[in-house]
């Protein structure tokens, strides 16, 4: 049952240390969430909300009309050919 006292210090120090830590970890990280709360409902978070959305619209339009095929039958004068055939030869 013998030893040095030094080992119950230094366990008894890295304890109050880890449970220092432990509590400022803690309220930063409500302080911050809560900052990042007050953000997204607030005016900011709403505006970059609705240019996301924006934002989005653009991007998924932008893929469908990839997908889209559109011919047009337009002549241009006596040719057969259609007309965007001339205007990209």
């Amino acid at each position: 049952m013998g030893g040095l006292p030094i080992g119950a210090i230094f366990y008894g120090g890295l304890e109050s240390s880890s449970l220092f830590g432990m509590k400022f970890a803690y309220f930063k990280g409500y302080e911050l969430g809560d900052k990042a709360v007050e953000f997204l409902v607030g005016v900011q978070g709403q505006a970059i909300r609705k240019s996301v959305g924006v934002v989005g619209g653009m991007v998924v339009g932008a893929v469908a009309a990839t997908w889209v095929s559109v011919k047009t039958s337009f002549t241009h004068g006596d040719e057969k050919e259609p007309f965007w055939y001339y205007k990209t030869n």
